[in-house]
């Protein structure tokens, strides 16, 4: 699965979108002249933490890795508790802002690299995704996964007539007898099998 998007810079159509690659988003930020890290190895990583980790630091005051090496200065969001927005201090308040019970983010970017598979040029995006769950006696909250995206035009030039979709291939146990359809009143898509006899 992974984000759809087009528009317009100057007239001119740019997108980021792929199936199964080659990809168009890449690790990382967007810097403040619009250029993407030089090596986005550093950014190649997806944070994680819990709620019950923060919960154990207001508790014992010992901080997890995933609590210290909150990514805020990448944009991660913090809830400010020291009344200073521009640091990250757990003695002072400042916690990771979380959703549900396990919370992952990461940044990436349209400008790492060229769009082989939309064949545009680079919108100058930055997106930050927050994906999250939660533990739940409903079996369909306990089982979803939910995901945020911040989009941030990085670009010097509007990005105008977009439009933002999702592209997923849900395979259903075996992929070869799965349909796919959608509730445009819930605004939802699903998969269901074809038949009753779910091969391999």
């Amino acid at each position: 699965a992974g984000i759809w998007i087009g528009g317009t810079i100057d007239g001119q159509l740019r997108t980021a979108a792929t199936r199964y690659g080659p990809w168009e988003f890449w690790a990382g930020p967007i810097d403040e002249q619009g250029n993407p890290p030089a090596d986005c190895a550093e950014y190649d990583r997806i944070y994680n933490i819990y709620k019950r980790e923060i919960t154990e630091y207001d508790r014992t005051r010992l901080a997890s890795q995933d609590l210290l090496d909150w990514p805020w200065e990448l944009g991660a969001p913090v809830i400010d508790g020291d009344g200073n927005p521009d640091n990250y201090n757990l003695e002072g308040g400042d916690r990771p802002k979380i959703r549900g019970h396990q919370t992952l983010w990461w940044v990436m970017n349209d400008r790492g690299n060229i769009h082989d598979a939309s064949d545009t040029q680079p919108i100058g995006l930055e997106v930050h995704v927050t994906a999250f769950a939660a533990a739940s006696n409903d079996e369909h909250v306990n089982n979803a996964t939910l995901y945020h995206y911040k989009l941030i035009n990085k670009n010097d030039k509007p990005y105008e007539n977009a439009y933002l979709g999702l592209f997923q291939d849900p395979d259903l146990g075996n992929f070869d007898d799965d349909y796919v359809g959608s509730d445009t009143t819930l605004g939802m898509g699903y998969a269901y099998n074809s038949d009753n006899d779910d091969e391999g």
